[in-house]
């Protein structure tokens, strides 16, 4: 198993952020939404997602996407997913 490459969310987010600075951001999208899909639970990875679109002007996926924090199911509550929930909201309000 030599040279095989563990693919978790970290691997992704790390592709998505290259993929965004050389400026493809389709191939950053894609990294994006395959970080949220590996843990749908998680908050992080769509926090990056509603980020990226807010950086590039998206307003439409922004919004699905703050949406979609806000009616998450949280199912540990801590200061970074309240955190995360207030960006949402802050952002569907004009804040």
């Amino acid at each position: 198993m030599a040279g095989k490459i563990y693919k978790n969310k970290s691997y992704y987010k790390l592709l998505s952020n290259n993929y965004e600075i050389l400026g493809q951001y389709k191939n950053a999208e894609k990294m994006y939404l395959m970080s949220h899909y590996i843990t749908p639970v998680l908050f992080k990875p769509q926090e990056s997602i509603l980020d990226f679109y807010i950086r590039n002007n998206n307003e439409v996926n922004a919004k699905q996407w703050a949406h979609k924090i806000l009616n998450s199911k949280i199912k540990i509550e801590s200061n970074e997913v309240l955190r995360i929930r207030t960006k949402a909201e802050n952002y569907l309000k004009g804040r």
